[in-house]
């Protein structure tokens, strides 16, 4: 056995019995060609930080009770740059945000729930606490319950923040491609391939929509994923790439020699810009605007994996602006849209400011922390 390897099962087995993850931290004994992201003193510094809020006895639950939770990974399981990222990063933001009012309650939901949405909120905090504002996290509870309070001279901004989860059928879908991408070959004739599946976008209809059906759902998921490998492995044994093949109403599938600018994909899920618009507005911004409170400035950051194009929902922002006869679309100055950011695609969140709010300072003031903070586009 390799020496590292079995100094690296001690750790494992050392922070598995005390809970202190932080103690003889694997950065410290990393290879010496490892690229590190940020420099090791931010590391080892936003470590300090962490360990005073993520705890032995916060490791030891987790580990008793295992469930879905943001910061665990980074902490404790992942040994990759990234990770050194996120632990630099986030105790840097913990650590501007300790004096914040009311931090208790996003911390609660980093430590006891999957964290992805008070992730979310300390992320819109430290944006407005950067650019001069003081942040406070109201309590929850009651019909105008928002997530972050910043204030900065006479101005008072409300902002809820959303994040839209999965929908079922897109993870059945997403993980139906994720075994597709892992499972298909590499390599023929000794040489490297590129496989690039296109699922029919409409797979995801096959999926039963009760829990009862969940065996018979991975089921369908399996037969696909079968079919998909079984046809590509018989091609390859009778031709030689350049090829496409077709598997009438599953999947069409290119394959030829790996190029350096082609990595391969597996690809489904036919999003419509309406319907995304919609699950965005109904889902998300509908609901935020209730949490809210009137006749007060506020804003809306919403999470979601994907987004229409930006003069799509532009075009429709603005006719619901216009048109609603309540004081809550004239009172929200402006919604923020994230997407989803991976290592092949770096998307910049776009601002919609509300051209007809009724507190045209407070829009321009918010406008501002997003470009600055979030490098937002204006949509």
């Amino acid at each position: 056995m390799d020496p590292n390897e079995s100094t690296e099962l001690d750790d494992f087995d050392r922070v598995a019995a005390t809970g202190e993850w932080w103690i003889n931290p694997w950065w410290e004994h990393a290879e010496p060609n490892f690229l590190f992201p940020v420099p090791l003193e931010k590391v080892r510094h936003g470590a300090e930080v962490l360990r005073e809020y993520f705890d032995a006895e916060w490791y030891k639950r987790l580990a008793a009770e295992p469930r879905k939770n943001l910061v665990f990974p980074y902490l404790c399981l992942e040994r990759a740059s990234w990770a050194l990222s996120f632990i630099a990063t986030f105790g840097a933001r913990l650590e501007r945000l300790q004096n914040a009012e009311g931090l208790s309650r996003p911390l609660c939901g980093l430590r006891e729930r999957d964290g992805k949405s008070a992730f979310l909120e300390l992320e819109v905090a430290e944006g407005f606490a950067e650019t001069g504002y003081h942040v406070s996290f109201p309590k929850e509870g009651g019909p105008k319950s928002f997530d972050v309070l910043a204030v900065k001279d006479e101005l008072r901004i409300a902002v809820e923040c959303k994040r839209l989860m999965d929908e079922e059928w897109e993870s059945w879908e997403e993980e139906l491609m994720r075994e597709i991408g892992f499972t298909c070959p590499h390599q023929h004739d000794g040489r490297d391939i590129s496989v690039d599946i296109a699922l029919n976008p409409r797979l995801s209809q096959l999926r039963m929509g009760m829990e009862e059906y969940a065996p018979l759902n991975k089921a369908l998921s399996a037969g696909i994923k079968q079919a998909v490998l079984a046809e590509l492995e018989a091609a390859l044994a009778s031709f030689s790439p350049p090829h496409e093949l077709f598997i009438p109403e599953v999947a069409r599938i290119g394959v030829d020699w790996k190029k350096s600018e082609s990595f391969g994909s597996v690809s489904g899920m036919e999003r419509s810009a309406p319907a995304t618009f919609r699950r965005i507005f109904q889902n998300a911004l509908l609901p935020a605007l209730k949490q809210l409170p009137r006749a007060k400035p506020g804003a809306v950051v919403i999470y979601s994996k994907y987004a229409p194009p930006a003069p799509f929902f532009r075009l429709l922002f603005d006719a619901a602006c216009k048109a609603d006869g309540s004081d809550s679309f004239s009172d929200l100055v402006a919604v923020l849209i994230c997407t989803l950011q991976t290592v092949f695609q770096s998307t910049p969140p776009t601002v919609f400011c509300n051209r007809f709010a009724a507190h045209s300072v407070a829009a321009d003031a918010v406008k501002e922390v997003f470009s600055k903070t979030f490098r937002a586009v204006e949509g």
